[in-house]
């Protein structure tokens, strides 16, 4: 994937490289060529699961244009805008993390207009909301038993929650920005997961912000640099996770089992099911016993000590 940005719009190309020049088209690709290519590379001793899933993009968004058809296609594409705006500003756009992306909405737009193929944009874009706000997913929505409203917790908002958990990635060179916290963010998903099904009794759900914050030494949080003098320009991504409490949380001046206060607790947690996992992945498959000068770093935080972290600003967008 190939992503790009021309004029402040942001839009990926897909990319995939052919078997050989002996492929070389006279003409653009047609689906029947795409279809032919991937189950070539699929038979390779080696496929590459990448070139795979951009070819196989191409024939879904085809296929998805062909069932629209051209009278509504142009209601299509509003309604598509539409979801990926309001997913975008409730930072709930990015598969890497788990979120919707433009494969995802064009299927569930699709099938909107399915239901409603006469309907005006707004009409649909109401009922997209109503309908998948209701749809039975395979995992559990715990918003209607808590007594919320439907897209509470979509609104990602600071606001919303007084508990954070601050996730640090720090490096010295540029490369592992893209290299380790990379694969850090590609394994948070999952490991946010299990954190919360492990602090069950105390956490209701988390909601990780889809956008993230880059940086050098001016833009790692002071904290970060204090606490990591062995870094001496540190470059920094940062992801801030919005913790949702359940109603009688254990306090700051209460002791947990373990004789241990809120944060001690929580920061135990994070760093055996979060910084520790991830690690010891990554050193299986990409470190393999060499050292890098990297660290992954999460820690609990509460509301008013965001601004000690420098991401206060940045937090309340």
């Amino acid at each position: 994937m190939i992503e790009l940005k021309i004029s402040n719009i942001d839009f990926d190309i897909s990319f995939a490289a052919i078997p050989g020049v002996d492929w070389l088209p006279k003409e653009p690709l047609g689906a029947d060529e795409v279809e032919l290519m991937m189950k070539f590379l699929a038979k390779q001793k080696s496929p590459q699961e990448a070139m795979l899933k951009a070819l196989s993009g191409y024939l879904a968004n085809k296929a998805i244009k062909k069932m629209v058809g051209s009278r509504n296609f142009s209601k299509f594409k509003n309604l598509l805008w539409a979801t990926k705006f309001w997913a975008k500003s409730n930072h709930i756009y990015g598969n890497q993390l788990g979120f919707f992306n433009g494969i995802s909405l064009a299927i569930l737009c699709a099938k909107i207009l399915f239901y409603y193929p006469n309907a005006s944009v707004p009409f649909m874009l109401e009922k997209f909301m109503l309908i998948f706000s209701t749809w039975n997913w395979p995992m559990p929505v715990k918003i209607a038993e808590n007594g919320q409203n439907d897209f509470e917790p979509f609104n990602w908002r600071p606001s919303a929650y007084r508990h954070f958990v601050v996730i640090t990635c720090i490096v010295s060179v540029k490369q592992h920005i893209l290299q380790f916290c990379g694969f850090v963010e590609r394994k948070l998903r999952v490991q946010l997961l299990h954190f919360d099904q492990i602090m069950d009794s105390l956490v209701d759900y988390s909601h990780i912000k889809s956008d993230q914050q880059f940086g050098g030494n001016d833009h790692c949080p002071t904290k970060i640099r204090e606490n990591n003098p062995r870094f001496r320009n540190p470059l920094c991504k940062i992801w801030l996770v919005g913790v949702k409490m359940k109603n009688a949380p254990m306090e700051n001046n209460q002791k947990s089992s373990k004789n241990i206060k809120l944060e001690e607790y929580f920061d135990e947690i994070l760093n055996k099911e979060i910084d520790t996992k991830i690690f010891e992945q990554y050193d299986a498959k990409v470190l393999k016993g060499w050292y890098q000068h990297i660290k992954m770093e999460s820690k609990y935080v509460k509301w008013g000590e965001l601004d000690g972290w420098d991401i206060q600003t940045k937090a309340n967008e």
